[in-house]
């Protein structure tokens, strides 16, 4: 308290009554201002984190980054769909395109298939998605939404303390199999590190997907022989899709958006 009223004596001394009074006012406000500024960007950065950044991005202007008409989106599939909770968005967003969803997991397909029931335009297949036809153990964990068929890695137990619960057995089918010579606009993959095996069984299709959304982790082990972002970015390459958007948390999870080299364009387009 002394150390602050020498500090205002020596501004009056310098500036005078008023004009000292005007300072330290002046001051007093920057410094309540600059507070309120560092807690809102704070708060920024909890409302907005970067990878919902990303994913919003890609369901309201995926159209923009590829320099079409929203009508021209057509076919959207979601891999690991849980309980569809962008899908009223894209359909709003993108009202000439069809959505596949695939959800295998026993906790979140049957509630998936009823809230879709009356839509003609989502069709929901009880799959999981990999680079082989045949049968495969599903793990789920303890926290919602992050089955996967793969193990849970050290990451994951350490970074949201997840646990591994049930298994049960589920039918796998891949991407080139099902889809057959149709057309993927944009690809949507949330598999919880088994993005790997989605895009080794999607050769072929891949070759005329526009854009690839996808759930990423830069660091190893999120879950047990999980693809890495390094390997997810080199995948992708060969198939001539190249990263636009990426968003992570501080554990290094997060997403990403792959946009096919052709059209990326010469020009900004707005985001509208």
């Amino acid at each position: 308290m002394m150390m602050f009223n020498s500090k205002i004596k020596s501004i009056i001394d310098q500036h005078g009554i008023v004009k000292g009074i005007i300072f330290t006012i002046t001051k007093i406000i920057q410094v309540i201002i600059n507070k309120l500024f560092k807690k809102n960007r704070l708060n920024l950065w909890a409302k907005f984190p970067p990878y919902k950044y990303v994913q919003d991005i890609t369901e309201l202007y995926i159209h923009n980054y590829l320099g079409i008409e929203a009508k021209d989106i057509k076919s959207w599939c979601i891999v690991g769909g849980f309980n569809g909770g962008e899908i009223p968005d894209i359909l709003a967003n993108y009202g000439s395109c069809k959505v596949t969803v695939f959800e295998c997991s026993k906790r979140y397909v049957t509630s998936l298939r009823e809230r879709f029931k009356s839509s003609d335009k989502v069709t929901v297949v009880e799959k999981a998605v990999s680079n082989t036809i045949g049968k495969s153990t599903f793990f789920e964990t303890s926290v919602t939404g992050s089955g996967s068929l793969l193990q849970v890695g050290n990451r994951s137990s350490k970074s949201y303390g997840m646990k591994q619960a049930e298994t049960f057995e589920v039918e796998t089918t891949t991407l080139d199999e099902y889809f057959d010579d149709n057309i993927i606009d944009v690809l949507q993959i949330d598999v919880q590190g088994a993005e790997g095996l989605v895009l080794d069984g999607a050769r072929k299709i891949l070759k005329t997907t526009k854009a690839v959304f996808v759930e990423i982790s830069i660091r190893p082990d999120m879950y047990k022989d999980c693809i890495t972002f390094d390997d997810l970015i080199e995948t992708l390459k060969q198939e001539n899709l190249q990263l636009v958007l990426l968003g992570t948390e501080t554990n290094g999870g997060g997403n990403a958006l792959f946009i096919k080299s052709e059209y990326i364009g010469e020009y900004i387009n707005t985001l509208d």
